[in-house]
């Protein structure tokens, strides 16, 4: 899986990072989850991810194969109360770039919610599934990563860019 908005992604589009992931924040309505595909399964503990892609306060992940994106059967927890694997997306802002791990935490921890897509700097954590330990099985698999609906702009709400000139 890799982040998309990446300070030196020869795809960029010379907007800048916070820019660029405002302005697909802003297209796909202010939601975060499955753009297309990314469909998440549990396999003997292994939390894995289809090709598809992501979009986390318009910070975009692309999967371009099925991967492991997390192991839960090696995650350590004392208790057997529900844990989050959560995708935690980091925006610098000094520098003008962003990275992205996943990890797990307990549901009760609170997650961060900083508007990395305004660029502030901070984190912005999103929990993409849940499951609790028992003995060291996994159990209770639950996917929580929302699949993005986008629905058609009416004629009043298509977007003005105004006019566009070449030199």
């Amino acid at each position: 899986m890799r982040l998309l908005e990446l300070k030196n992604d020869p795809q960029g589009i010379g907007i800048g990072v916070a820019d660029g992931a405002l302005l697909n924040f802003k297209a796909l309505q202010e939601q975060n989850g499955a753009v297309e595909g990314a469909d998440l399964s549990n396999s003997s503990g292994k939390l894995l991810v289809a090709k598809g892609t992501i979009s986390i306060q318009g910070f975009r992940l692309q999967i371009k194969q099925t991967e492991e994106l997390y192991d839960m059967a090696a995650f350590s927890t004392p208790t057997s109360d529900e844990q989050y694997v959560v995708i935690r997306v980091t925006y610098d802002s000094a520098n003008d770039d962003a990275s992205f791990y996943v990890t797990a935490q307990a549901a009760t921890k609170t997650l961060s919610k900083t508007e990395i897509q305004k660029g502030q700097a901070g984190t912005y954590d999103y929990p993409i599934a849940s499951f609790s330990k028992s003995g060291s099985s996994v159990v209770g698999f639950k996917p929580l990563m929302k699949r993005i609906e986008l629905g058609k702009a009416g004629e009043s709400e298509l977007m003005d860019y105004g006019t566009v000139t070449i030199d």
